[in-house]
Formats: structure tokens, C-alpha cells, sequence
């Protein structure tokens, strides 16, 4: 999904990241160091899960393969095994997730 669409659901995390510390500190009488590890813990999942609901668009990303991609040939007796002496353009199409 887009990023702008998963912005209300970090948003949400965060404020329960921050309760649950809340919550952490006041069960055990604020000790610190549980405080920041609850808050660290929280805060990492949802912006982990923010990032990788996102869809990554790369239908206008062209790219220049340099001379050099190994081209073979076979099913003649003129087969052969070479490589390219040209610069060549790569499309690429569709979208992705970030991992």
C-alpha cells in the first residue's frame, strides 16, 4: 500500500507504543530501564511495519548493462559462446515490497 495510506496505522503504533511504556512503568514502579526497552521494542515494530507495507513502484527505472553479458547460442552446429560489445538498456516493469 502506499506509504501515505499506512501513515494513520504508524501513527496508532506509536501512541500504543507510548501507553504501553506508560503501563510498563507504572507495573513496576518506573523502573527505567524496563521503560526504555518497552518504548524501543514498540517503536521498532511499527516502523519496521510501516516501511515494508510499502509497494515500490519501478516501471520507469531503465538501466544501462554494460558490454560484456554473456551470450550464448546453441541448437546449430554454429554454436557459440561470446559476449556483448555493446551498452544495452534493461526495462524494468511492475512493483515490489521492500524485505
Amino acid at each position: 500500500m502506499a506509504l501515505a495510506v499506512s501513515k494513520p496505522h504508524l501513527e496508532v503504533a506509536i501512541r500504543q507504543a507510548f501507553a504501553n511504556m506508560k503501563s510498563s512503568g507504572e507495573a513496576d514502579g518506573s523502573n527505567p530501564d524496563t521503560n526504555i526497552e518497552t518504548l524501543a521494542q514498540a517503536l521498532a515494530s511499527a516502523i519496521h511495519n510501516y516501511i515494508t507495507s510499502a509497494q515500490v513502484d519501478i516501471t520507469q527505472v531503465t538501466t544501462t548493462v554494460p558490454p560484456g553479458v554473456a551470450v550464448i547460442t546453441a541448437g546449430s552446429p554454429s554454436a557459440q559462446s561470446s559476449a556483448t560489445v555493446a551498452p544495452g538498456v534493461a526495462q524494468h516493469a511492475g512493483f515490489g515490497k521492500l524485505v
